[in-house]
């Protein structure tokens, strides 16, 4: 890697790849999996090999949604990494730790119920196009 700066990931201190970005970091696990519990996949992606098993099971629609999904999935990823590393933040350390159990349950229901507000239009137009 010729990149000057730190390996890790600004995010949760693992070493710091592509696939780490998009697939593998804690926050992008927890992206992922609320994909998952929305969309009913059978399981989240831990790659890009995972995503092409899931989009495979699909119509083309769905598939077109799915390579949609990625995108600005992995893009939101990837523009939180560098706002991160170019304003070398770190986001690991006991910033994590000071959430409550209570607030973050609190937190991932209410992401989740936004995003199944928004992706329940997509799933009736795939059932009513399947």
């Amino acid at each position: 890697m010729n990149w000057p700066g730190k390996i890790e990931c600004k995010l949760c201190g693992q070493t710091e790849t592509t696939d780490h970005i998009i697939f593998q970091c804690a926050v992008a696990q927890f992206s992922w999996c609320v994909c998952r519990d929305i969309l009913e996949w059978p399981f989240p992606p831990t790659s890009l090999n995972d995503l092409r098993e899931i989009a495979r099971e699909g119509s083309n629609r769905q598939i077109k949604n799915i390579l949609f999904l990625f995108g600005c999935v992995a893009w939101s990823l990837w523009l939180i990494r560098n706002y991160l590393v170019f304003n070398n933040l770190v986001v690991f350390s006991q910033k994590w730790k000071i959430l409550s159990k209570e607030k973050e349950q609190l937190w991932i229901n209410m992401v989740t119920q936004k995003l199944k507000l928004r992706l329940s239009s997509l799933r009736s137009e795939d059932d009513q196009s399947a």
